[in-house]
């Protein structure tokens, strides 16, 4: 590699955003556009079938609002439970 400040300033400026877009816009299509994966029986492919990769599309929801971040709140839940012992609620 170059020792040279210009190209490593460039590097970082140019090429590392380009290539997180790149990833970025490919992961998404992966997770909401999906692709055809092969069916296989006994050895042979029999058909294909349409995957998407559903928790690449949670992680990226995660990333992109703040609703969907972990541990995010979401509002107040309200929760019931009732105990039941036999025919009787307790």
């Amino acid at each position: 590699m170059r020792q040279d400040v210009e190209y490593a300033k460039a590097f970082t400026e140019e090429a590392i955003p380009a290539a997180a877009q790149y990833i970025q816009d490919r992961a998404t299509k992966l997770a909401f556009e999906g692709w055809h994966d092969g069916v296989y029986f006994e050895g042979r492919k029999i058909g294909k079938k349409w995957q998407h990769d559903s928790q690449l599309a949670v992680t990226l929801l995660k990333g992109t609002s703040p609703k969907y971040k972990d541990g995010a709140s979401g509002g107040n839940v309200a929760v019931q439970v009732n105990l039941i012992q036999g025919d009787k609620e307790l």
